[in-house]
């Protein structure tokens, strides 16, 4: 991965070289050279706050430029410039979106690890920093009582920005300087070490103490253009935030017979084989039809409800999973064992059956994640000389 991706900095290196030529011909002349289009984006990146406001990637700036050093722009520079500029595009979207729904967030009954998949201990949050994230919400909100809500999101929004630019750093330089200290508990900080970048909490610290920077944005919109802080905020609510947390399918229990008692809580009078979605969590009645619809009910919902086609349904009955694409589809393990590591197919012995997080974080991975359905279900229907009746499940 790395090699491949060492091979197209050096095309795109190549290309910027030759876009670097003294225009020759009559249709080119339009045409703006790469020093010509890196002066542009430069100054678009150090000046203009209207991108902060309207949800630019910073990373894929980091990409697009390079470094000046005849002029004092280093690649450091670059890299602590985006991660300063992400930071406060994170946080004035996190003030705008708590303003707007801060009655979910703000429900004495919603824990911060209802919002978040945590992989830290509540216990190791900073209280410095946390109040320091409430103290500067408050200074522009006029509300406290956020800042851990605050601090998990803004984790979750700075770590994987940090993660890529580590990446794409090692790719440009391939050099490390020195290993972070084990000491760090949040990766964040572990990369910034890495970096040579200043810790978040120094970054939030600073803030606090000269909050102008943040208040010329979020209360006048800086040199945006837009009217006032209504308008900036409304955009700033609106901004589409990259998913913060792992990419997975829904949240099983622990244990098998749990299914069979939210099943009875939702069922109609009469009995039958539920499936449950995997990539939403419905409940669906398996090989029930529509009326004058010939096909079941796990392939109407993942044709015209969920998926567009693809389907992943557990079936705790058979404890297995069945997947659907095209109408065809076949059968797999479910993630259930018991004791053993044994997958208990229809309950034959009776075993209690818990969840394997090995067994289904590999079906999320080597089925979903890597668009792996329509081969799976092709290999297990290679063999078979009949592979008809999977629409009527």
């Amino acid at each position: 991965m790395l090699t491949n991706l060492r091979v197209w900095c050096q095309l795109r290196d190549l290309v910027r070289v030759s876009e670097s030529k003294i225009k020759n011909n009559i249709q080119s002349s339009n045409l703006l050279l790469y020093p010509e289009r890196l002066v542009g984006l430069l100054k678009i990146l150090i000046s203009d706050d209207s991108c902060i406001i309207e949800g630019e990637d910073y990373f894929k700036d980091l990409v697009i430029v390079e470094e000046v050093k005849d002029h004092g722009l280093s690649y450091h520079k670059l890299v602590h410039l985006v991660y300063i500029k992400h930071i406060i595009q994170s946080l004035i979207t996190i003030f705008a979106k708590i303003d707007k729904y801060g009655d979910m967030y703000g429900n004495s009954t919603c824990s911060i690890f209802d919002l978040f998949d945590n992989d830290f201990n509540e216990k190791y949050i900073p209280s410095d920093l946390v109040n320091a994230l409430d103290n500067l919400y408050e200074m522009f909100e006029g509300k406290k009582g956020y800042g851990k809500i605050i601090y998990v999101m803004l984790i979750k929004l700075v770590t994987p920005f940090l993660r890529k630019v580590a990446i794409y750093s090692f790719v440009r330089y391939a050099t490390v300087n020195k290993l972070p200290s084990l000491e760090l508990r949040l990766e964040a900080d572990k990369i910034c070490s890495l970096l040579n970048l200043p810790f978040l909490n120094e970054i939030v610290n600073s803030f606090l103490q000269d909050p102008s920077i943040i208040d010329g944005l979020y209360n006048r919109g800086g040199n945006s253009g837009f009217a006032n802080k209504s308008q900036v905020k409304e955009i700033l609510s609106n901004n589409r935030v990259g998913y913060p947390n792992k990419v997975e399918l829904v949240e099983l229990p622990q244990n098998l017979h749990s299914f069979f008692k939210i099943y009875n809580e939702h069922r109609n009078k009469k009995t039958g084989d539920p499936g449950i979605c995997l990539f939403c969590g419905a409940i669906v009645e398996l090989q029930t039809h529509s009326y004058g619809n010939k096909l079941g009910a796990c392939n109407m919902h993942c044709t015209w409800e969920c998926m567009n086609g693809y389907g992943m349904f557990l079936l705790p009955r058979a404890n297995a999973v069945l997947i659907l694409y095209k109408d065809k589809g076949s059968f797999f393990e479910s993630p259930y064992i018991d004791d053993h590591g044994e997958c208990d197919e229809d309950g034959k012995r009776g075993h209690d059956l818990h969840l394997s997080k090995y067994k289904y974080e590999d079906l999320i991975k080597n089925f979903w994640l890597q668009h792996n359905i329509p081969n799976q279900i092709a290999r297990k229907l290679d063999p078979l000389g009949d592979i008809g009746g999977w629409s009527t499940l």
